[in-house]
């Protein structure tokens, strides 16, 4: 019976994920199964539009579509925790290589998980001194802060803009949390 149930389970999930490819288990009705796969992929299509507004906009809304079904199919995640989903997302998209008409795709999608994993980043600062010697102590960077480095221009990539090549110089930001909880981003000069 057990051994049952977890075949059941397993083609029930292969479905979900892909139905395209995988035929439902035989003794659930048709009626429940299309509840269970709208269910499946509008939470998924939520989640990710909420994390990757501009890749969602920039795409359309077929293109989009089409890579959260291949994510759906294609993609075994590590994590069940909804706040990772977008990092897994990020994940298949570097996985995929480079798409001909958009390279920059994988870079546009980090950099707007940076955005997210900043604001919600829960680690402590570390024990201000306020009176500390900055020649004599050793500087400490906050924990809400990210230096990123990208190969195209993310932060003004978007639906009025796309590249079509890399620029000679790659893109280098700085992610922080303000004192109000928002991400900001600064454009940084690359380092000879």
């Amino acid at each position: 019976m057990a051994e049952s149930l977890h075949a059941q389970q397993f083609a029930l999930a292969l479905h979900l994920r892909d139905p395209q490819r995988h035929a439902p288990p035989a003794d659930i009705e048709p009626r429940r199964l299309a509840v269970y796969r709208a269910l499946f992929f509008d939470n998924i299509a939520q989640l990710l539009a909420s994390h990757f507004p501009v890749l969602h906009a920039t795409l359309g809304e077929e293109t989009w579509q089409a890579l959260l079904r291949a994510f759906c199919a294609e993609h075994r995640s590590r994590t069940p925790l909804f706040p990772r989903i977008g990092g897994e997302f990020v994940r298949f998209l570097q996985q995929r290589g480079k798409e001909a008409q958009r390279p920059w795709l994988a870079e546009l999608a980090h950099y707007e998980t940076v955005e997210l994993e900043v604001q919600i980043d829960d680690a402590p600062l570390p024990p201000h001194d306020p009176h500390g010697d900055l020649l004599a102590g050793v500087p400490q960077l906050s924990p809400w802060l990210r230096l990123l480095r990208y190969r195209w221009p993310v932060q003004r990539i978007g639906p009025a803009w796309q590249p079509g090549e890399a620029p000679a110089q790659p893109t280098c930001l700085l992610a922080r949390r303000d004192a109000d909880g928002q991400a900001r981003f600064a454009e940084l000069a690359p380092l000879a």
